[in-house]
């Protein structure tokens, strides 16, 4: 509506902004298939429980999973999907750069699903429906200032993205963050910073500031690249993060 409202060209700007949330929709509909198979044991465990600590810490560690599925799916999305949609889409190659800005950003908002379904789970979605409001609000202002000063889509993406990046550390503040401890709260930052930077850093620096025609050889070779990349974040997280104790001991997935 924004775009609509104010880009001098908004025709053409809307389709070529739409084309990137072919992108960032795919990534945020995988993010939320997985929070949705761990999201009713938040629920159990606080019945069982009665504890927000232990919900908390539950959700801290699935979201350490999440953090390492997204980002592969990210990061390979802005190697792979921004050549191919601008292969097929040319006339709509433009707008792809925004991508660029919105796929971080939409991990971002990703990473918040654990956390507002932790919220809902032990009875506090007040909480969640505030958060989303002023985050909502945010965006608004953010994507307004961006084409009023003439920075056009690519502004609206810059401006989308930080605003889920507020709306995760908003959220996280007023959800988890909270309930865990100090030596949780250090494992959270540590996981999730090495599981997201390094992936995405690369992913950022491989894409460039050009979308030019498929080179299948070299697009192999920078998808390898970042997956290698995201290996060894995983690596180093399932040591340092003691991933390997937590599947031996349930079988299934780490968890508090």
């Amino acid at each position: 509506m924004i775009i609509l409202s104010l880009s001098p060209d908004r025709a053409f700007d809307l389709g070529c902004y739409s084309t990137t949330l072919l992108i960032t929709g795919q990534i945020y509909g995988l993010a939320n298939m997985f929070a949705m198979v761990i999201s009713p044991r938040y629920g159990e465990l606080f019945g069982r429980s009665g504890s927000r600590q232990e919900v908390a810490r539950l959700a801290a560690r699935a979201s350490e999973l999440l953090a390492a599925a997204t980002s592969l799916t990210a990061a390979a999305s802005m190697i792979v999907a921004v050549p191919l949609l601008a292969h097929l889409f040319p006339d709509y190659r433009p707008g792809l750069l925004p991508a660029v800005w919105l796929v971080p950003g939409i991990v971002m908002l990703a990473l918040a699903l654990p956390l507002n379904q932790f919220l809902v789970a032990v009875c506090q979605e007040r909480i969640a429906l505030v958060v989303t409001s002023v985050a909502v609000a945010l965006a608004a202002l953010g994507d307004y200032a961006a084409l009023s000063w003439g920075f056009g889509i690519e502004g609206v993406a810059a401006g989308t993205a930080l605003a889920y990046g507020g709306y995760y550390a908003l959220l996280l503040g007023a959800s988890v963050w909270r309930w865990l401890d100090g030596a949780s709260r250090r494992r959270y930052l540590c996981t999730h910073a090495g599981l997201l930077a390094a992936p995405l850093a690369s992913a950022l620096w491989l894409t460039g500031r050009q979308v030019g025609p498929i080179d299948p050889a070299n697009l192999a070779a920078r998808l390898l690249a970042v997956v290698l990349v995201w290996g060894i974040a995983v690596l180093v997280v399932w040591r340092c993060g003691e991933w390997h104790i937590a599947w031996r001991r349930d079988g299934s997935h780490p968890q508090g």
